[in-house]
């Protein structure tokens, strides 16, 4: 860059030996006249901001021969112990078993003397190919001193599910009543089922099969050959309500007049969530057209407070 003209008569080659190294080098002799302290101050002072400015113009004084560049001075990463541990990553346990186990009591004591209990459990078992469920419930009535009700259902059921809508299906029953007119009956049937609706909110299965049944400790003991035509429901009504509901038509195979009808209702209420607390309303029907003398249709219906597990 030029000099300014008030500087020319100075000389600056001496000077640049005060103010950089570089002149140290070249032998040059600082020789301002005798006498001229006035003028060597102010010649110091003109170097001073000659310098300054070269600085500012930094790409100017980069690029004059001889002046080389630092390298860049990479900052020190911190050593690993120094870092915040990543937060672990908290995998779920997956459940192999699910279940609820579900209480109803009521009585009264006095002038009459009643007790009811209905108790019950549900489980499902997580398979490599779909789901073991195990079902049971039983009731109890006494009024008076007498017994008016007495009766336990267990249903176990294998099913299989894959990516398609179409599974399969087994199926075994256990029903015990006192007030039938058999001690006990065993059936058991398999078949298909197919998904019509399967979302979150919403699960439709229709299934169809065929089967047997057999009353044991009645008028007869004859192994009776079933059809079965069944329709599953879940609807989630909100967050804290779910609609349930089971109907299962079997038919005898040799007579199609002659048929059972079972059906279950169901609708739950979630009270705590934390504790996994509902209230559920039950429906429990069982109709058969061949009774044996005695009323067709068994309808229990039950209060119950559940326990998801």
């Amino acid at each position: 860059m030029p000099l300014p003209l008030i500087f020319s008569s100075l000389n600056l080659p001496g000077l640049c030996v005060l103010v950089t190294p570089r002149t140290r080098d070249t032998g040059l002799v600082l020789s301002l006249p005798a006498g001229g302290f006035f003028l060597q101050r102010l010649g110091l002072l003109a170097g001073l901001l000659i310098l300054s400015g070269t600085v500012l113009l930094g790409d100017d004084l980069l690029d004059q021969p001889g002046v080389q560049r630092l390298p860049a001075v990479e900052p020190l990463a911190a050593p690993a112990w120094l870092k915040p541990a990543d937060d672990p990553v908290v995998v779920e346990a997956k459940k192999t078993w699910t279940g609820s186990l579900e209480l109803g009591l009521n009585g009264s004591d006095g002038n009459t003397v009643n007790f009811n209990l209905h108790t019950g459990f549900d489980f499902a078992r997580q398979t490599s190919g779909g789901v073991f469920e195990v079902g049971f419930d039983y009731a109890k009535v006494n009024s008076s001193g007498f017994k008016t009700d007495h009766h336990a259902l267990l249903d176990l059921e294998q099913k299989w599910i894959g990516q398609s809508r179409l599974g399969g299906f087994v199926h075994f029953a256990f029903d015990y009543d006192e007030f039938k007119a058999f001690d006990s009956r065993i059936s058991a049937n398999g078949g298909l089922d197919y998904r019509l609706v399967d979302t979150d909110w919403t699960e439709l299965v229709w299934r169809w099969g065929s089967g047997f049944s057999q009353e044991i400790g009645g008028p007869t003991s004859r192994t009776v050959p079933e059809a079965i035509f069944g329709m599953q429901l879940k609807r989630r009504v909100t967050d804290r309500q779910q609609f349930e509901m089971e109907v299962q038509y079997l038919p005898d195979w040799s007579r199609f007049a002659d048929f059972r009808l079972e059906t279950d209702v169901g609708w739950k209420i979630l009270l705590d969530q934390a504790r996994d607390l509902s209230l559920k309303f039950d429906l429990n029907d069982r109709y058969d057209n061949t009774p044996g003398g005695l009323q067709p249709n068994d309808l229990t219906y039950a209060v119950l407070l559940l326990w998801e597990l």
